[in-house]
């Protein structure tokens, strides 16, 4: 087979979506994170 520019650019496109997207995700935990711990759903958590 040979090998297509294509497939390496996709390839490419896909790894740096997959780190930005790790990125915005560690980015929400820790804003979940500083939610939680200021307390303002401890009584949602409690309950369930």
């Amino acid at each position: 087979m040979p090998s297509s520019p294509v497939n390496q650019d996709t390839l490419d496109f896909v790894l740096s979506n997959l780190a930005v997207i790790k990125e915005i995700q560690d980015t929400k935990l820790r804003a979940i994170d500083a939610f939680f711990s200021e307390g303002k759903v401890t009584t949602r958590i409690s309950r369930s």
